[in-house]
């Protein structure tokens, strides 16, 4: 109800549903980049400035997406636009959750590494239910004011939480691991290539079993409000966020999409 009418308003509206999910989708395409090259770059200069700037990527993206000009406005420039900026947001989201599973568990001591190890996971899924929140407030406007207006807010309130994420990461230290590690003169030239020498089986079953939980997540979050809102017939309000009026056995009781994959469904 968003991106297809906003990004895509001179095709058909089943065209432009599928060009707001292969937008959304570009954003996944370049994660494992994102991840490889941020990745290596943290091995080799510290956990604490890459996570640095995967925030600024990620913030960055996601507040220029609230101010995008629309097609009406700068016509196929707003769509390539909004490629970009999903782009960049991937980027960062390659590295920005393990990045923050590494530096939590080389924090840690021995015996509390799988508490911390879990918390960044704990968080995701916090900044979700936020997200759902935020999206299903705007979605109460009326529509001309939310497909004007409103669907913008949760992108630039997005800069509160980057502010408040860069602050506590240009406070944090970097791990005495790292440290250790850096001091002692013996960092591999190819950190990743040497991971992947190393374990390659445990790496094939991480990356499969990460594959599985994002699609089943994703599916959830990304397309089902697209169904409960296209084909279904409910708000998109009411397919966003949690409420009263829904039996507990209702698909769309447990849905808590991001700003972009909420947007990029409607």
């Amino acid at each position: 109800m968003v991106f297809n009418k906003v990004f895509f308003p001179n095709v058909s509206p089943f065209a432009a549903t599928l060009a707001s999910f292969a937008t959304f989708g570009l954003g996944f395409a370049v994660r494992p980049i994102g991840g490889l090259a941020l990745a290596h770059l943290g091995d080799r200069i510290g956990r604490r400035p890459v996570l640095i700037l995967t925030v600024v990527l990620m913030g960055a993206g996601t507040l220029a997406i609230g101010f995008l000009p629309t097609y009406h406005q700068i016509g196929i420039w707003a769509p390539v636009l909004l490629v970009l900026c999903r782009m960049m947001q991937g980027f960062g989201v390659g590295a920005e959750l393990g990045g923050a599973y590494v530096m939590s568990t080389e924090a840690a001591k021995a015996e509390k590494r799988g508490f911390y190890g879990s918390l960044p996971g704990a968080g995701e899924f916090i900044g979700v239910v936020i997200a759902s929140g935020a999206v299903a407030a705007v979605s109460t406007l009326p529509e001309d004011d939310f497909l004007g207006w409103g669907w913008r807010i949760p992108f630039l309130a997005s800069a509160l939480v980057v502010i408040i994420a860069l602050v506590i990461r240009y406070a944090a230290p970097e791990t005495e691991q790292f440290e250790a590690t850096r001091n002692s003169g013996k960092r591999e030239k190819l950190p990743v290539l040497a991971a992947i020498k190393s374990r390659p089986k445990a790496i094939a079953l991480l990356i499969g079993s990460g594959c599985a939980t994002a699609i089943a997540s994703y599916a959830i979050q990304g397309y089902l409000p697209s169904y409960l809102t296209n084909q279904l017939g409910l708000s998109s309000g009411t397919s966003a966020s949690p409420s009263p009026r829904r039996s507990p056995s209702s698909p769309s009781r447990w849905l808590a999409p991001c700003p972009t994959e909420s947007a990029a469904s409607r």
